[in-house]
């Protein structure tokens, strides 16, 4: 599904074990989207595996990468310091040639005896070239009123740049938009390089676009999603009946419910296309049916969705089984020994907030239904009071 996120020739960028070998399987074992380039970050640390990725792979080209081995082998260049020398903003090649220069005299920081590669400013600028945005059908045309003369890299929080992220700075650069690149949504910000104010989410990847998407209705491409989910993605049988789900496989699920179904169902819904949002939610509740992977609080916004769609039945029927399953956790820590009830504090106050989240919505659009749960949740809400005292 990471793969399939990503349009033809892409690079995407994964940072963990999880999100990387996977696909390394995909592509070396099953044959899937070998015309995308799988790039680790915390490879790209290293000389040997920048080497790699400057190779063709399969269908996927070479990596636009210009710096040369001398530039990044190891011991050079591992990492460069943020030290502003200009409150005025530099170009991104300026500043990458800099860093990459030899010259004594850009090694030299005011008040540090030693020599060391740095950033000269804090802000970085890259221009972007329309025509090619357009060409390589980076944004739509509906998109091209927001398209920006020149993107900005906001370095503030920063103190340093690893190799791996000047190496990224590269490519984004040195790629000019001829190939689509992206971030898998597994990845920690911490590795975003601060671009991810121009992220777009597609599926399973955010792809860096030049346009700013950041709190806005942009920040997912609905088409593309939407086709990804509907149409491409694939879903291992979590719905066969009586399917055993690990921990870890549950957890991605209930991610899958929150990062992927919900937040395309929502951006729908802002875009007035609900028959489409509808459609996303029925196919979160066919491939990750409740009964192999329970209804808790990864499933609020279906339920909250559905109402909004108008389709009572089905908010109810997701609401009742999130509400069931906390009351069913939440009587049976009361249970336990004053000891032992300590000890789950807080997955007793969780229980309790998703319950009151459940309450909340469905008194908006049908009091009757939260009447019932009412009740009970206000005496577990004092007696929890009186352990919280305690």
């Amino acid at each position: 599904n990471y793969l399939e996120s990503c349009e033809p020739n892409a690079v995407i960028f994964t940072n963990g074990d999880n999100d990387t070998f996977p696909l390394w399987y995909a592509q070396e074992v099953e044959g899937i989207r070998t015309d995308v380039r799988v790039c680790n970050t915390s490879y790209l640390q290293t000389d040997w595996y920048i080497n790699q990725m400057k190779k063709q792979a399969y269908e996927s080209d070479p990596l636009p990468i210009s710096w040369q081995p001398e530039d990044y082998v190891q011991g050079t260049r591992d990492a460069a310091y943020v030290f502003p020398m200009t409150d005025k903003s530099i170009d991104l090649k300026t500043a990458l040639d800099f860093v990459r220069s030899n010259d004594p005299k850009f090694k030299k920081i005011p008040g540090i005896n030693q020599e060391l590669d740095y950033i000269p400013a804090q802000t970085l600028t890259m221009g972007v070239d329309s025509a090619a945005v357009m060409a390589a059908g980076v944004i739509d045309t509906a998109n091209l009123p927001y398209l920006q003369k020149e993107m900005k890299i906001d370095l503030k929080g920063k103190d340093v740049l690893g190799k791996q992220e000047l190496i990224i700075l590269d490519m984004l650069q040195t790629n000019d938009w001829n190939r689509p690149i992206y971030y898998a949504i597994t990845v920690s910000p911490d590795q975003f390089v601060k671009l991810d104010p121009y992220f777009q989410q597609t599926g399973m990847a955010y792809q860096i676009v030049p346009m700013e998407t950041q709190g806005t209705v942009r920040s997912i491409n609905t088409e593309k999603m939407y086709d990804n989910v509907m149409n491409k993605f694939k879903w291992g049988g979590v719905n066969t009946p009586g399917v055993y789900l690990d921990e870890n496989v549950m957890r991605m699920c209930k991610s899958y419910r929150i990062a992927l179904f919900s937040k395309l169902a929502a951006a729908l819904v802002a875009e007035g296309k609900n028959e489409k949002a509808q459609n996303v939610l029925d196919k979160a509740m066919e491939v990750l049916p409740p009964e192999n992977v329970p209804l808790d609080y990864s499933a609020l916004s279906l339920g909250e969705l559905y109402y909004e769609l108008g389709q009572k039945e089905k908010a109810e029927m997701v609401y009742k089984g999130i509400a069931d399953n906390a009351l069913r956790s939440i009587n049976w820590y009361f249970r336990l020994r004053p000891g032992q009830l300590s000890s789950v504090e807080s997955d007793l106050g969780h229980n309790l907030a998703v319950l009151q989240e459940v309450l909340r919505v469905s008194k908006q659009y049908n009091p009757e239904f939260a009447k019932p749960y009412q009740e009970e949740f206000d005496n577990y809400r004092m007696a929890y009071g009186s352990v919280a005292k305690d």
